[in-house]
């Protein structure tokens, strides 16, 4: 009998993001999702140089099929036992609309798609945090 891989999946490739994948990455497959493809490049291979196991995929959040795609990857990867999603924007960053299409449709998009996919006894967290630049 094969038992699958578990797997945590980290939507936001950041600080945070990276973080996260150091301490729930250990013996799992981390799926690392970010829009930006230059800041993902960087948090896969600082996690792929610490000894974990990493797979990337492009996303915006704002896209359900995009959110979709993210989804799939991650049950084709394994059990999916996290979803840790730490995408977000501040008014420094974007206009008004650009904040609701990421952090309130996209967290809703990131909960229903891979909420479909969680494997049972797996937990999901949205981290939020603010900064003043």
């Amino acid at each position: 009998m094969t038992t699958l891989r578990e797997v945590v999946v980290v939507i936001g490739a950041g600080g945070i993001g990276q973080a996260i994948g150091r301490r729930q990455g250990t013996g799992r497959t981390v799926l690392l999702a970010d829009r930006n493809e230059q800041t993902l490049a960087a948090a896969a291979n600082a996690l792929t140089s610490a000894g974990h196991v990493v797979e990337t995929r492009p996303v915006d959040v704002s896209s359900r099929e995009a959110v979709r795609a993210v989804a799939e990857t991650a049950a084709e990867l394994g059990a999916v036992v996290n979803v840790v999603h730490t995408a977000g924007l501040s008014p420094v960053q974007a206009s008004p609309e650009a904040i609701i299409a990421v952090d309130l449709v996209g967290t809703a998009l990131v909960l229903e798609e891979l909420g479909r996919v969680v494997a049972a006894g797996g937990a999901g967290l949205v981290i939020s945090s603010m900064a003043d630049t």
